[in-house]
């Protein structure tokens, strides 16, 4: 694309100041493309390969393990070694503070979500050395669960998952069992035409998680112009503390909310920017990678190698252990969570299929536990890399990532809300639409009437469709 080129890995965008003339637009609407996952031309790029992990022996014994919140340490009898652990405590989007070492005893609690074990072994009464170590993740609830249950009028929880880098198609091709469970258990609707914004990770996920811009878009005959929501690169120099962030919004309307990044550098960090100052939800993923790859002071490369390497494990397993835990611990609170992983198909449009049994799995078991919630799958561009990418259709699917909502079990019984999920599921929509969205619900003062009423009234429609600007 002409009007974009890469310095040091930001994104700058060659424009002039945007012309707010409001005047007809030579082309104003467009024909939505019918993309076909298994086009001819790009045969040649689609392989399937077999699960990494298959291959694997794990070179670790995992010594420690939780078992409902309590710590057990499964030594050899015979073993003369000292465990112990200490927390791993947010404190920005690059800082952690450490807690102090305690002895573990069998049966304690964590009184953290992440923490780390270290055992050591004395050699000739004098020095020790360390026989093993591990990073541990969970879900810690300081508080007492409420002992009712949750009512049916109660808010409904809300679930973002994004695979980054995956487009509709590549979603379509590469996880049939997966997109089977979400569309016969959950009614998910997929909505085929969601185009993206920007570049890369940072304009979409400014766009549907604060529903802002941080580009000028130029006027065009596609486009009247408009202007950035950040003055002088606002949104990489500065904390997004105050910003409108949707975590904000959710956790004012009395939600328990849950941030997870399986990348040191996330959508709002990478490669140089701010981020966040504080920790932006009641529970915040954060210092497990800062531990393993975050920078010199906090990672431990060996710690690194051992959880995922050594353990035959890749980083999207603790990422959805660290939201399983997160909705079994509150099972009577209203949830929000955004779990978003890079790793899994950033640079490769095959490298999904050996996660689709495991995501089957997940929804699978967690259908009644997600029964009052709205859950959305999405990616937030398609691939951006190597030969696929640079043929007609490889283009195309970057612009076009997948996007699959299901929304509460008792609202999928409204069959004209159903009817308007489906109909604008054929329309254009961009990242923005799911920004109104999330912020609609958070603005309803929720009973099932409310919601079907306002849910109804947005439910990402647009004035025209097939417009462009």
């Amino acid at each position: 694309m002409s009007g974009y080129k890469e310095t040091n890995s930001l994104e700058i965008i060659n424009y002039d100041e945007p012309n707010t003339n409001t005047s007809k637009l030579l082309f104003d609407q467009c024909d939505l493309p019918k993309l076909d996952p298994w086009d001819l031309s790009i045969a040649k790029h689609l392989k399937r390969f077999k699960d990494p992990s298959k291959l694997c022996r794990s070179k670790v014994e995992q010594l420690s393990k939780l078992i409902n919140g309590q710590l057990f340490l499964f030594l050899p009898k015979t073993a003369n070694v000292n465990c112990q652990r200490r927390c791993l405590l947010p404190k920005s989007d690059y800082d952690l503070e450490f807690g102090d070492w305690i002895n573990v005893e069998n049966g304690t609690r964590p009184n953290c979500d992440i923490f780390e074990v270290e055992c050591n072994k004395t050699h000739n009464n004098d020095n020790y050395f360390v026989i093993y170590k591990f990073l541990h993740s969970q879900i810690y609830r300081p508080e007492m669960q409420e002992t009712h249950v949750r009512e049916d009028n109660q808010k409904p929880d809300v679930h973002i998952i994004v695979l980054d880098s995956v487009s509709e198609s590549q979603f379509i091709r590469s996880m049939s069992k997966t997109r089977y469970v979400l569309r016969e258990n959950y009614e998910a609707i997929a909505f085929r035409h969601l185009n993206k914004i920007g570049l890369n990770s940072r304009p979409n996920g400014f766009a549907f998680l604060l529903g802002k811009s941080i580009y000028n878009i130029r006027k065009s005959p596609v486009s009247q112009g408009y202007r950035s929501d950040y003055k002088n690169e606002a949104f990489c120099n500065k904390h997004l503390d105050q910003d409108q962030f949707i975590g904000f919004r959710f956790q004012e309307d009395g939600y328990k909310t849950m941030m997870s990044e399986d990348w040191a550098q996330g959508v709002f960090n990478w490669p140089n920017c701010k981020g966040f100052n504080i920790t932006p939800t009641n529970h915040y993923m954060r210092p497990f990678q800062i531990r393993i790859e975050g920078n010199k002071k906090f990672r431990d490369y060996e710690m690194k190698n051992i959880i995922y390497r050594d353990s035959c494990l890749e980083s999207y397993h603790y990422n959805m252990k660290y939201l399983q835990d997160f909705i079994d611990t509150y099972p009577d609170k209203p949830k929000f969570s955004i779990t978003w992983m890079s790793y899994l198909a950033h640079s490769d449009i095959n490298a999904l299929y050996h996660i689709d049994e495991y995501f089957y799995r997940f929804f699978k078991n967690n259908e009644e536990k997600l029964n009052n919630s709205f859950v959305i799958i999405m990616g937030d561009h398609g691939n951006r890399y190597g030969p696929f990418r640079e043929t007609f259709v490889g283009e195309a699917e970057d612009n076009n990532p997948f996007l699959f909502l299901s929304i509460p079990a008792k609202m999928r019984k409204d069959v004209s809300l159903m009817e308007t999920l489906r109909k604008n599921a054929k329309q254009l929509i961009t990242h923005y639409d799911i920004y109104a969205t999330l912020n609609e619900i958070t603005n309803v003062s929720f009973n099932l009437f409310n919601m079907k009423k306002h849910f109804q009234i947005l439910a990402f429609k647009s004035p025209d469709p097939e417009t462009i600007d």
